[in-house]
């Protein structure tokens, strides 16, 4: 039996040691977008190589985000190893090529400059094991030790010797001991990083790919959009990998928060603090009111509708939920019309109407949905009919 799982506390999880006589059944897929660096690239593949994890269980996808010349596979890989190529520049297409391609039942993404310890695989697929809404959490070290050859690489039992001295990944595991691992945390999605987790592959059917639009922050956004579908997030200390070099942040703080910033307030409305002007308008909202437009009358509907915008919360959206394209407005005799109030609210909250034709803003068919905001012109994602994102259990449904 799944167990449930309030909040971030994973604590009801008990996975099993490391190198201990547990089967593992579940595929996982490696995804690395890569783009230019060949020698860190035969590093990460040498590193996977010599994974503890069943050979048979792992598939690597390298997506070649358009590098010149092109990336190869080298000779110590994986057995299951493909090269893929995405031309369209950038890490989230690059991501989501190979999200396309995966066949694992998790996965676990990882950059083309990490190198794994031989348990991190092994570290990662026991959790996922307990439960199938998990979002694990490599510990990172960032070195600037000279680079060993890959075969170095798969020939030892320690990395620590040719990696160290290494720096911790801080703000991670800063973040991680303020919350008591995460169990305090009112935002555990911040953990979620490209560099080195893994996600259970029916997360993503629920909260969808990368969002190719997001240039910085990508990760974070992600992590927001599984947290929604009920991902419990979880950092394992003895799931290592050795970053190649100071990571972007490291760079370039400033620079790195000033624009991931500017695009992870639009979406992610847990950093609230961001998000400093008093009446515009997000395209992710805090609040999302559903309402059922076929269990009352236009009346009533239009009273719970223009009640909850007139409140004093404004970062929220309203979302009528009916069955919009299926209507059909009687023309000879509009007031016998049974599905009168339905076609009022339509007429009463869509924001344009361009001659007889619906504007750019008619809901799609596979939603069938209205949408009334604050301010009009919503541009936010609207929910189907019967969805919720609000359950005290993130992982309800499961």
């Amino acid at each position: 039996m799944t167990p449930r799982i309030r909040g971030n506390d994973y604590t009801a999880l008990q996975p099993p040691a490391l190198g201990s006589s547990w089967t593992p059944r579940l595929r996982v897929s490696v995804v690395i977008p890569a783009y230019a660096d060949q020698v860190k690239l035969d590093l990460t593949l040498a590193g996977l190589a010599r994974q503890t994890y069943p050979a048979g269980l792992l598939e690597v996808i390298v997506v070649d985000n358009g590098s010149e010349p092109p990336l190869r596979l080298p000779e110590i890989r994986p057995r299951d190893t493909r090269l893929l190529v995405c031309a369209a520049p950038g890490r989230a297409r690059a991501r989501n090529t190979g999200l396309a391609a995966a066949t694992g039942d998790v996965i676990h993404w990882m950059d083309s400059d990490v190198v794994p310890e031989p348990e991190e695989v092994e570290a990662h697929m026991r959790w996922h094991h307990l439960a199938p809404y998990l979002s694990v959490t490599s510990y990172l070290r960032f070195t600037t030790a000279p680079l060993p050859r890959p075969a170095d690489v798969a020939g030892t039992d320690d990395l620590a010797k040719l990696f160290e001295p290494a720096e911790p990944h801080a703000w991670i595991e800063d973040l991680v001991q303020r919350s008591d691992g995460l169990l305090r945390s009112p935002r555990p999605f911040s953990i979620h990083i490209g560099g080195a987790s893994s996600v259970s592959a029916r997360l993503f059917e629920r909260a969808g790919p990368m969002d190719p639009e997001m240039i910085l922050g990508q990760d974070t956004e992600m992590g927001y959009r599984l947290a929604q579908a009920g991902a419990v997030f979880i950092p394992d200390p003895q799931a290592r990998a050795y970053h190649l070099g100071p990571s972007m942040r490291m760079r370039d703080s400033a620079s790195i928060s000033r624009v991931s910033h500017a695009l992870v307030t639009d979406r992610v409305p847990g950093y609230r603090w961001l998000r400093t002007h008093p009446s515009r308008q997000w395209k992710v909202p805090q609040v999302e009111v559903l309402v059922d437009a076929a269990a009352g009358s236009y009346d009533d509907v239009r009273a719970t509708v223009d009640g909850v915008l007139a409140g004093t919360v404004t970062d929220l959206a309203v979302v009528l939920t009916g069955p919009w394209d299926e209507l059909a407005p009687e023309q000879r005799a509009p007031l016998k019309d049974p599905r009168l109030d339905l076609v009022l609210l339509r007429a009463h909250y869509t924001p344009t109407r361009a001659g007889y034709g619906w504007s750019r803003r008619r809901p799609t068919p596979s939603r069938r949905t209205a949408c009334a905001s604050r301010p009009a012109g919503c541009r936010r994602r609207t929910a189907s009919a019967g969805c919720s994102t609000c359950c005290a259990d993130g992982n309800a449904d499961w």
